[in-house]
């Protein structure tokens, strides 16, 4: 069933699968755009086999994890509140992120249309933001629109959960009190929710900074650009954020004097991100065992995604259709300043992501460990794994390997992967 833009008032966006502090600050920024949204729960065991049941069993442990999970909250939504399943598929729907390539990611959109359709729920609208087509997914007439606004909302939500994620990991070993940092932070959270949900708009001053680059864009990309920028340049997460900082000094109390092994979890995307039986409550059997958890944060696989385009713009200098005499001066010169654009915008959008994290990890405290650079992971993987080789993170687990191995950055590694995971296996 499509979701038009006239059905928005009336459907609630879904949105799962990740840490719960991320999909609750998602649902925040998302709703601030006019969207009706809520999350499902963390995925466990029942929903795994659930999706085992209704989907396909070839697929990798985190699709049925996910899917399990959304189809059975749609179940718990019939049977529990007396929705009739036709009530639930035009009502609702369901957004998650996309891909290609050779790992199975590129299928959890097709895997998660078959458990729906074989759970009785197949019409049920099913959104995918495919990461290769970034905004070119924008749409005035879509339910839900993959547009600049919601691209730096999912942004912000991210950045900021990975920043969080991480700072709670340092803290939560050697709490005084017991229980005191989960305490702590869901005051946090309940705060921040609350705060991004009111946000205003980024302030008119912000604009002048970003038409400074109008030369370098596209007519029909400057609005995106005006609005990435805007939300970057703008101090209203920043101000937001210090005082979670203020409430977690006031309020947390810690023993550091207290020794405690660092463990770094890496390892296939979804497994080292979720917080649930997906990937064996790992972090919560680390701390009990005495260890501080060195989480990896999502933004390091999208600074991937970027690095991938640039590595591929590399590949493709120069390359034409048909080949260029070497007379053709102009053709020569047009190839040229296109690559060079490229190689410019890319950089952009790499320096609003890093700049974008830094600011929020020291309105934070600082205490979250910087981005490793993608250029650096990639040196260290090259012996072993070719970077072209895509899908899940490509290079990513084994340059993150060798870089806390050899820097003697952590205690122990710990390398999470589900079953069948194609570049994991690799």
């Amino acid at each position: 069933m499509p979701f038009h833009k006239s059905a928005r008032d009336r459907v609630t966006i879904l949105f799962g699968g990740v840490t719960r502090r991320q999909e609750r600050l998602l649902c925040a920024t998302v709703s601030r755009l006019g969207y009706k949204v809520a999350c499902f729960p963390t995925p466990d065991k029942e929903d795994f086999q659930a999706g085992r049941e209704f989907g396909n069993a070839g697929m990798c442990s985190p699709a049925h994890f996910i899917a399990g999970a959304l189809v059975r909250h749609l179940q718990r939504l019939r049977d529990e509140h007396g929705l009739t399943p036709d009530y639930i598929v035009r009502h609702y729907a369901y957004a998650n992120a996309g891909a290609c390539g050779p790992c199975r990611f590129g299928m959890y959109e097709s895997e998660c249309r078959l458990v729906l359709r074989n759970a009785g729920f197949g019409d049920l609208p099913v959104l995918s933001f495919q990461q290769k087509d970034g905004l070119a997914h924008a749409d005035g007439e879509a339910g839900l629109n993959f547009d600049e606004q919601f691209f730096m909302a999912f942004l912000s939500a991210i950045l900021i959960c990975d920043a969080l994620n991480e700072l709670y990991h340092q803290l939560k070993p050697y709490e005084l009190e017991k229980g005191a940092t989960d305490q702590v932070f869901d005051k946090v959270m309940d705060y921040l929710c609350g705060y991004l949900a009111q946000a205003p708009p980024p302030p008119r001053a912000a604009r002048p900074l970003a038409r400074l680059t109008h030369w370098l864009i596209p007519d029909t990309d400057r609005g995106q650009l005006e609005t990435i920028l805007e939300n970057v340049l703008t101090g209203f997460y920043v101000k937001g954020l210090k005082r979670c900082a203020e409430i977690i000094n006031e309020e947390l109390e810690v023993d550091y004097s207290r020794p405690a092994p660092l463990v770094k979890v890496i390892g296939e995307f979804w497994a080292q991100t979720t917080e649930g039986d997906g990937n064996f409550r790992m972090f919560e059997f680390l701390e009990k065992e005495g260890a501080e958890v060195a989480v990896e944060p999502i933004m390091t696989w999208m600074s991937y995604l970027v690095d991938v385009a640039r590595c591929r713009a590399v590949d493709r200098r120069g390359a034409t259709a048909d080949p260029l005499p070497p007379y053709a001066v102009l053709s020569h010169i047009r190839n040229a300043a296109g690559y060079g654009l490229s190689r410019l915008r890319i950089a952009l959008i790499d320096y609003v992501f890093h700049r974008q994290y830094n600011r929020i990890r020291k309105a934070l405290g600082g205490v979250s460990r910087p981005q490793t650079r993608q250029a650096t992971l990639r040196r260290l993987a090259a012996p072993y794994y070719d970077h072209r080789l895509m899908g899940g993170e490509g290079h990513l687990e084994i340059g993150k390997a060798i870089y806390f191995g050899t820097g003697h950055l952590c205690h122990m590694l710990v390398g999470l992967k589900p079953f069948g995971c194609l570049p994991s296996t690799q």
